[in-house]
């Protein structure tokens, strides 16, 4: 993720996750030297790529 935190182009997310799965994305996510935000905006982004490739799904 590029912007910080701070940065007035960036906002609050909060996703309420069960306990065993917030867990194993934060240790995941420490192994691959990364935080839950930069797994969580990979995915939106991917997500949204891929609406677009198909407006209508």
């Amino acid at each position: 993720m590029s912007a910080t935190p701070s940065s007035p182009d960036v906002r609050k997310l909060s996703v309420l996750l069960p306990t065993k799965v917030h867990r194993q994305l934060k240790r995941k996510a420490l192994i691959n030297d990364r935080t839950i935000t930069d797994v969580v905006s990979d995915l939106i982004d991917g997500y949204l790529t891929d609406s677009e490739d198909h407006p209508f799904s």
